[in-house]
């Protein structure tokens, strides 16, 4: 029953991602003007998605279970974006310095933080490459943020 459960929650939150992404996807239809018949037919399949059942869910995301579930246990996968971009570097070098956070997280953490692309991602072929790259990439957020103060210090200073 608990696994069940467990299975039910992590469908859950699959569909409430999913349909937040619609969402901003009809918004931006709309704001692209996008035709009438296309709106509607976006707004139709939002609604039909939204009145899905437990059982429903349990249909259409059983296939791809084992894979959420692996990701969704893992605390550092589960992190968003917003979380990523707000954290001090201090917290940043704690995960990157962490020896449990894998390849696919530290990826993760460098494509959201730090806007790294695909291809740069692969072109570090080790994990060690990627956490030196990352800790510079701190170390110049740091560097930035001290120049800054100081740039905002001397220009109040002048007042």
């Amino acid at each position: 029953m608990k696994r069940t459960n467990q299975k039910t929650s992590i469908q859950k939150n699959i569909h409430r991602s999913l349909l937040h992404a619609l969402r901003s996807n009809l918004l931006s239809l709309k704001r692209f003007s996008a035709t009438g018949d296309l709106l509607e037919a976006y707004e139709q399949l939002i609604e039909y998605l939204e009145k899905l059942t437990d059982a429903d869910l349990t249909k259409v995301y059983a296939a791809g279970t084992k894979k959420v579930q692996s990701k969704a246990n893992d605390p550092q996968l589960s992190l968003l974006p917003e979380q990523l971009l707000g954290m001090d570097a201090e917290k940043l070098e704690s995960m990157i310095n962490n020896p449990t956070m894998g390849r696919k997280q530290l990826d993760q953490l460098a494509r959201v933080r730090f806007g790294l692309t695909v291809g740069e991602l692969s072109s570090l072929s080790n994990r060690s490459q990627l956490v030196r790259r990352l800790q510079s990439l701190v170390d110049n957020e740091r560097t930035h943020h001290v120049i800054g103060r100081v740039v905002k210090n001397s220009v109040s200073g002048r007042n």
